[in-house]
């Protein structure tokens, strides 16, 4: 096994057993050495072997396990968060809640620096457990107060409620999920919203895991020398940059309580890595689109697309951790077959930070993505997205059908949506050209179960810009798609702008309402869809229950 020595020097971190060192020096392109970030030590440490016990809870038996802070200068100056399970009537356990803040990149591309995004993890199961919030100013002794305020848990579909302990400090139940999946849930109240922008200036998130599962380390397990696991222990990591993935690492497992200041990208076609664990990679100390001219990423800088890029290889797997401040997207695998599960991504601060790239048969599952650019991009054959949160800032579409020369895209699936804001220009189904002449075949293509929770008043529903595009897009299937949002214009209208060479074919909309206070709709107008530049016959099709 490989493991990274932690900045902080976390105590029995590193334990060595077949008492080899090994030191290696990978490289990304012409100027990307890392050194010591790439200097490893063989290990199955206490950590590891107690992580994988203590995850495997009886089922019956109420658990809880509340992540460690990775150090104290990452943590939120704006909320305090203690967890308890609530049958055992223990003392409320603190957690630690990270933040990251607009301002640090605010000489960067269209950053609103005087927001702040902070979040906190911990996995539980057998019981409910409690989560109580705190408002708090770490640079001062004056707490901040809820008073008699209403407070909004989204997704509001989880039916969750908080009440009030006392004028600075909420509380709500979280019930344990028989599904193995999680809680994504975002705490508001009308004192974080800006009265100007109408966003919410000082995010909180709570991240409540499953208990992670063994079968995650099967994988560095198989080969008995344990050489192609990496390994993050709790503290700070730093690798100068975008750590390169031999293909013969199988696993890079990064702990609850470790924190990483860098990235990760594969570099051979043979790559097959599973990336777990509960902590958290970040690209805060990276500018956004920097990097030295000629090399094969320029326009992207130091990272190469994205903070996790597993373009190379196959099959690859990213669970359970969280992805924050990226420097351009968050995670970019062009590769064939990729899952993402249980993955939270937090503090979008630039335009360009989109969320999703995936290939031919990639899965999405029990995500948050919040995002200012494109949320998801739809960008291949057979996709399957379920049981996605999005926080669409005031950049890009939530799904992303278009851009460059053309696409073709068909067999893709998305099931059970909540989208909790959309703050800006931001359109949910988007199919957006930049190319003059562009060909598209973009066809079955089903939504399942969407709501919109919250949206500006110039967002839309469906955004097509393809007035230059050949080719067809047909056979979409919208089924249960609500906008619950008392929206300011209404209605979340749809804006299809076409060219004569673009056809668009046999939709389907079941189930569809377009507004809090709206009924289903049975028609294009009914549903404030508007088609500009089309002289073909659009085939529309309308079914309410």
């Amino acid at each position: 096994m490989w493991s990274h020595t932690s900045q902080n020097n976390v105590p029995n971190m590193i334990l060595w057993i077949n008492m080899c060192i090994l030191s290696v020096v990978f490289s990304l392109g012409e100027g990307y050495a890392l050194s010591e970030a790439a200097r490893v030590t063989a290990e199955f440490s206490r950590e590891w072997s107690g992580a994988s016990s203590q995850e495997l809870p009886e089922p019956s038996s109420p658990y809880l396990n509340v992540y460690p802070a990775a150090a104290a200068e990452l943590l939120s100056s704006h909320w305090r968060v203690a967890v308890e399970i609530s049958s055992k009537g223990t003392k409320p356990e603190a957690a630690a809640v990270y933040e990251s803040a607009a301002k640090n990149r605010d000489m960067e591309h269209e950053v609103d620096d005087d927001r702040t995004s902070s979040w906190c993890g911990f996995s539980f199961s057998g019981g409910t457990v409690t989560v109580y919030v705190t408002k708090a100013t770490r640079s001062n002794s004056q707490q901040q107060q809820f008073g008699d305020e209403s407070i909004i848990l989204r997704p509001v579909s989880l039916g969750l409620t908080a009440h009030s302990v006392n004028s600075s400090t909420i509380a709500f139940d979280i019930p344990p999920r028989i599904a193995h999946k999680g809680y994504k849930i975002s705490v508001e109240a009308p004192s974080m919203v800006n009265t100007t922008t109408g966003w919410i200036t000082h995010s909180l998130m709570i991240f409540a895991d499953p208990p992670e599962h063994p079968d995650l380390f099967a994988q560095g397990r198989k080969d008995p020398d344990l050489s192609s696991t990496m390994y993050f222990g709790p503290g700070v990591h730093d690798l100068n940059g975008q750590l390169v993935l031999p293909p013969n690492i199988a696993l890079v497992y990064i702990a609850p309580g470790a924190w990483i200041d860098g990235g990760f990208i594969t570099a051979s076609e043979n790559s097959n890595v599973t990336i777990a664990g509960r902590g958290v990679i970040s690209g805060r100390k990276y500018p956004f689109l920097k990097g030295p001219a000629g090399s094969h990423c320029y326009y992207n800088g130091s990272f190469c697309w994205s903070l996790i890029n597993l373009d190379k290889g196959t099959s690859h797997l990213l669970d359970g951790v969280t992805l924050a401040d990226p420097p351009k997207y968050y995670f970019r695998s062009y590769a064939a077959g990729v899952h993402i599960t249980n993955v939270k991504m937090v503090a979008a601060w630039p335009y360009n930070t989109d969320g999703i790239v995936t290939g031919p048969g990639g899965h999405v599952r029990d995500v948050f993505v919040r995002s200012n650019d494109d949320g998801i991009k739809l960008y291949a054959n057979d996709m399957v997205v379920e049981d996605a949160i999005v926080w669409q800032m005031k950049n890009g579409g939530v799904f992303q059908l278009g851009w460059w020369t053309g696409h073709t895209q068909t067999g893709i699936v998305v099931n059970n949506t909540s989208l909790i804001h959309l703050e800006g220009h931001n359109a949910v189904f988007s199919i957006i050209t930049n190319v003059p002449d562009s060909k598209y075949n973009i066809s079955n293509i089903t939504w399942n179960d969407v709501t919109v929770e919250d949206c500006s008043n110039t967002s839309n529903l469906l955004n097509f810009r393809t007035a230059d595009v050949n080719g067809a897009i047909s056979a979409w299937t919208l089924s249960n798609v609500h906008v619950t949002s008392a929206t300011p214009v209404g209605r979340l209208p749809s804006v299809l702008t076409l060219g004569p060479n673009t056809e668009v074919c046999c939709f389907k909309f079941y189930n569809l309402t377009t507004g809090n206070a709206e009924a289903c709709s049975t028609n294009a107008e009914d549903a404030d869809i508007t088609v500009v530049g089309s002289t073909k016959p659009l085939q529309f099709q309308f079914q309410c229950p």
